[in-house]
């Protein structure tokens, strides 16, 4: 009888200790906060400008996270992609020490547009011709009703893909530093 109070104590001192948390978490990390950090987080790692134009918010069932609206990258002025709406799973212990790290991405109605320019050169590509990064890792992600705008300035136009559908789990991208992320993805899922 006296392990059972025991063990009901301590799930309810841990439920608790759990709601604290988290309010302490939304007071310190507000939405203004938590958006300029994402920002920052996501520019760095695509090494691109992205912008949240929209509304961003904090999300606490099933799981950890955010949603952001109306994001925009964009390279040298130029725009590269567009979303809808995006929805990032957060991981705790990083974000109490004041980083973020993304486990799961959800991207809705992105558009992408990348663009050849008579000199070869790509417009996501750095000053030294580097392809951008991407995020090393995730567990999960979804893209619905994506766009996919390839245009080659040179003679032979370019193409368009629309409704693009990508379900992925366990997502990594490895390799040497400055390298194509490309040529080591490695991922299960599906993509439509």
């Amino acid at each position: 009888m006296a392990n059972r109070k025991k063990k009901k104590i301590l799930i309810v001192g841990g439920v608790i200790l759990a709601v604290i948390a988290l309010i302490l978490l939304v007071l310190l990390f507000g939405p203004q906060v938590l958006r300029s950090r994402i920002e920052a987080t996501a520019s760095r790692a695509l090494k691109m400008e992205v912008h949240v134009r929209g509304k961003a918010g904090f999300s606490f069932f099933p799981a950890l996270g955010a949603s952001l609206a109306d994001v925009q990258v964009t390279n040298g002025g130029l725009e590269v992609a567009t979303l809808a709406r995006a929805k990032v799973g957060l991981k705790l212990l990083p974000l109490i020490t004041g980083k973020v790290r993304i486990s799961r991405m959800e991207l809705v109605k992105p558009v992408i547009s990348i663009v050849r320019q008579k000199d070869g050169k790509l417009s996501i590509e750095t000053q030294g011709g580097e392809t951008r990064g991407i995020p090393t890792a995730l567990e999960k992600l979804v893209v619905s009703q994506g766009v996919l705008h390839l245009t080659d300035l040179k003679p032979g136009g370019g193409i368009v893909l629309e409704g693009v559908d990508i379900a992925a789990l366990n997502l990594s991208a490895g390799g040497t530093p400055g390298g194509c992320p490309l040529k080591t993805l490695s991922d299960s899922g599906e993509i439509r």
